[in-house]
C-alpha cells in the first residue's frame, strides 16, 4: 500500500454562529397587539452554517466543496476564517504539524479555491485574517463554493506526514444586515471592527442585494 493510500485525511468543517441584538429594533421587527394593549416584538434570528460535500479520493485530490448558508430569518454580513493541520497519533501522543513543510517552505495539501474566492471578486481579505463576503445573504439563499478540492502529494519527501491525519476547519460569523444603513454599520463596526461601505450609496433600503461592499479596518491577525 502507498503512502498515500495509507494516510488518513478526515477534513472538518465549523460553524460558529454570532447572534446580534445591536440594531433590530430598527428593522424586521414585528409588532402585535393584544387586547391588553400590550406589545410583543418578535425579533430576527441570525443564524449561519457551513455546508460541505465531501467526495472520494481520486489520484491524491479529495473532493470538498464548501459554502456557506444563511439558516436564519434577518439578512446578514457575513465572514470567515479557516484553519489547517496535520495530526500525527504516535502511542496515543498527538503531534501537530503545520500545512507547511521543506526550505523554502511549500503546502503539504493543496487547497483548490474557486476563482470568486482567490480572485477576490466575492471575498475581501481583511488584515486582521478574515476573509469578508462582498454581498448582503438572504435567509434561505448560500454563498457560491470558496473550495473545490484539497490535493494530497503522492510521496512525501518529510515522511512525518505519511500517516498523519489532515485536518481544515472553517468558522463562519454573522451580523444582521438591517435595513436602516446606518444601524447595519453599526453593528459590524462593534462585533467585527470593521468599516462597510455599500456602491448602493444612499439608496441602501432598495438595492441592498445588488450591492457590492467594500470592507475597511480591521486589526493584524
Amino acid at each position: 500500500m502507498s503512502k498515500m493510500l495509507k494516510n488518513h485525511i478526515k477534513l472538518i468543517g465549523v460553524a460558529l454562529m454570532a447572534v446580534i441584538a445591536l440594531g433590530i429594533f430598527g428593522t424586521g421587527a414585528v409588532i402585535r397587539h393584544s387586547m391588553a394593549m400590550t406589545n410583543e416584538v418578535r425579533t430576527p434570528t441570525v443564524d449561519v452554517a457551513v455546508e460541505e460535500e465531501i467526495g472520494n479520493v481520486w489520484w491524491g485530490e479529495k473532493q470538498k466543496e464548501v459554502s456557506f448558508r444563511n439558516t436564519g430569518n434577518a439578512d446578514v454580513f457575513i465572514r470567515v476564517a479557516y484553519a489547517e493541520s496535520w495530526i500525527v497519533n504516535q502511542n496515543d501522543t498527538e503531534t501537530t504539524l503545520p500545512n507547511q513543510s521543506g526550505i523554502p517552505a511549500e503546502d503539504v495539501a493543496t487547497k483548490n479555491w474557486t476563482s470568486g474566492w482567490s480572485s477576490g471578486s466575492e471575498w475581501q481579505r481583511g488584515t486582521d485574517g478574515w476573509y469578508y463576503y462582498k454581498k448582503v445573504l438572504k435567509p434561505g439563499d448560500a454563498t457560491p463554493d470558496i473550495l473545490e478540492s484539497v490535493t494530497f502529494p503522492q510521496n512525501y519527501t518529510d515522511i512525518r506526514y505519511a500517516d498523519a491525519e489532515y485536518r481544515l476547519h472553517f468558522q463562519v460569523e454573522a451580523v444582521q444586515a438591517s435595513d436602516q444603513l446606518q444601524v447595519s454599520q453599526d453593528a459590524v463596526k462593534e462585533v467585527f471592527s470593521m468599516e462597510v461601505e455599500p456602491t448602493a450609496g444612499d439608496d441602501w433600503q432598495n438595492k441592498k442585494y445588488d450591492t457590492t461592499l467594500t470592507w475597511k479596518g480591521g486589526s493584524q491577525a
